[in-house]
């Protein structure tokens, strides 16, 4: 289950950040981000043929184990998969 609430009033759309609610190894999470890395997210498990909250506790559950933050970790990951997507079509 994934809940949004947008926060962040005045900013441009892609810097509004935007509050979710996931469950990670069996606890409800919430995890604010920016509307641009969710959309990233959502796109990438689109392309992996998972709900966004799959990817979600999958990057959290690594993350935890790793002693990092979440958000920060999703954001990072973001990156690094539309970067070696874009490296793989040659763009």
């Amino acid at each position: 289950m994934s809940r949004t609430r947008k926060t962040g009033a005045g900013r441009p759309a892609p810097l509004k950040r935007v509050q979710r609610s996931v469950w990670v190894n069996g606890m409800r999470t919430t995890i604010i981000l920016e509307a641009a890395f969710w959309a990233a997210i959502d796109a990438a498990a689109a392309e992996m043929d998972m709900a966004t909250a799959e990817l979600c506790q999958q990057i959290g559950t690594e993350a935890r184990a790793g002693g990092e933050a979440m958000n920060q970790a999703l954001r990072l990951w973001a990156i690094s998969y539309h970067r070696d997507k874009w490296v793989r079509e040659g763009r």
